[in-house]
């Protein structure tokens, strides 16, 4: 299987890093793993590196025709099977044109549960919706918003939480395995 992972931007947050572990699995398992973006805005493609067999910046979005035409060849050249789109200005991009370009399935993740979204927002993700097959949120709290918002249905919506290592995690000798506490810190606002 050859999967696209569309990016809106290459800055490295909680969700780049957890499709960059995601993406190492399936290229493990044998999947053909190709990178795109729609702005060059921070160092993600260096960690795709060894991972994907191809990637490029494909904007900007006040040239469409181009954008169209690149996104367009890679699905073509890469027989790309799914893509998985991460940001609003890829959202709309690929919900509209990638079905028509070939690819068979389109994965849409909900990253936000802040209230920044102004109702064309909301109104977009609505109307580009049905060429969605499958709706992934990182946490409960991102699959509500999105129900609430009516921008996705709650029958297509999964859940997959952020990729742990556990090999990375050694348990210090002193604390008893039976009951573990793990904080997190991430932006302090009602949603986290």
């Amino acid at each position: 299987m050859n999967l696209l992972i569309f990016f809106s931007e290459t800055g490295i947050g909680g969700a780049e890093t957890n499709f960059l572990k995601i993406a190492e699995d399936l290229k493990n398992r044998g999947h053909r793993i190709v990178v795109l973006a729609i702005n060059e805005t921070g160092p993600l493609f260096k960690y795709f590196k060894n991972i994907a067999v191809y990637s490029e910046i494909v904007g900007p979005l006040n040239k469409p025709i181009s954008l169209l035409k690149k996104l367009k060849k890679v699905i073509e050249d890469y027989q790309i099977d799914i893509v998985f789109n991460l940001g609003l200005k890829v959202e709309l991009i690929s919900r509209g044109f990638s079905k028509k370009f070939g690819v068979k399935k389109i994965i849409s993740n909900i990253r936000s549960t802040a209230d920044w979204r102004k109702w064309y927002h909301n109104f977009l993700d609505r109307k580009t919706a049905g060429a969605v097959d499958i709706w992934v949120s990182n946490s409960i709290s991102g699959k509500n918003a999105a129900i609430v918002r009516k921008t996705a249905p709650h029958h297509a919506i999964r859940v997959i939480y952020n990729y742990i290592d556990d090999k990375q995690l050694p348990l210090p000798k002193r604390i008893d395995p039976q009951f573990i506490r793990i904080g997190i810190l991430s932006n302090i606002k009602n949603g986290k």
